[in-house]
């Protein structure tokens, strides 16, 4: 089964069709409060009709992820050692639909609300 990177890489490749690559796409870029923020672009992708859905958590002090998906779009932000999990996460959500119940994510949201806005701050 591949790591969290290499399915991202091969949805990717998936989803390209000659015009999705280049108007939608995927955006990776740091955040000035430390940290990465993944953007990714539903529009005319396979998963394009997921659920709007919210997972935000804190561990501990610096330790945080915060992952939505809203208006065709996920966007993931955390910590410095958090972007393998926030791409796990869009993986879950790709490969159950949306669907986070049976899994430690999902009761996590379902703890502190997994609705809500659809902006990451």
């Amino acid at each position: 089964m591949p790591n969290n990177l290499e399915w991202l890489e091969d949805w990717y490749q998936r989803q390209c069709d000659g015009d999705w690559e280049h108007t939608q796409g995927i955006r990776l870029e740091s955040l000035r409060r430390r940290g990465w923020r993944l953007t990714i672009s539903l529009e005319g992708t396979s998963a394009e009709n997921i659920a709007p859905n919210r997972l935000n958590f804190g561990t501990s002090g610096e330790e945080w992820i915060d992952c939505s998906i809203c208006e065709a779009r996920f966007e993931g932000a955390g910590d410095p050692r958090r972007l393998e999990q926030i791409i796990g996460v869009f993986r879950k959500w790709v490969e159950d639909r949306g669907n986070l119940s049976n899994s430690p994510e999902g009761r996590v949201a379902d703890e502190i609300g997994a609705n809500g806005p659809c902006r990451i701050p």
